[in-house]
């Protein structure tokens, strides 16, 4: 069963991760039916950004690039800073000031996640431009075409 994807969300037509081109997908990476994130299309990419933050599961901490502000979090939303620059068409979130995620829009069909460190939540999930690093092993230069998920971690 695949995850339900927020409503408003529309991939874009290509989505490069970390040197791995996603063509004409819906979610780039799936944890036991977890999303983590995603990059949607807008004036400015869009990112809904979902973690293992408490015993309980997991949150949305991004919601549209917006911080999700909930008393009953785990994390404390003051330590998610969301930069965003509409001239260079990019979003950078960052946790405790180092970068979680940067994502740049090429044009309306194509997005690009130049770095990615998801390691401060407890996933041994990052990468830059040389590649994506997910457990321990190292994906770099693949393209995955007409495929729902990219890379689906249990629950398969």
């Amino acid at each position: 069963m695949k995850s339900k994807l927020p409503e408003d969300y529309i991939p874009f037509k290509t989505l490069n991760i970390c040197s791995n081109k996603l063509i004409n997908g819906q979610v780039p990476l799936e944890i036991e039916g977890n999303i983590p994130f995603l990059v949607g299309k807008g004036e400015m990419p869009l990112l809904w950004l979902k973690l293992p933050i408490s015993k309980s599961g997991w949150e949305y901490i991004v919601l549209k690039n917006e911080r999700k502000k909930d008393k009953k979090s785990k994390l404390s939303s003051h330590l998610i800073s969301i930069l965003e620059s509409a001239s260079e068409h990019k979003v950078i979130v960052e946790y405790i000031g180092s970068i979680i995620i940067s994502i740049v829009m090429h044009d309306s069909d194509s997005a690009e996640i130049t770095q990615l460190d998801l390691r401060p939540f407890g996933l041994s999930i990052y990468g830059d431009s040389n590649g994506l690093t997910v457990g321990g092993q190292k994906i770099s230069r693949n393209t995955m075409k007409n495929t729902h998920t990219m890379i689906e971690i249990g629950n398969t």
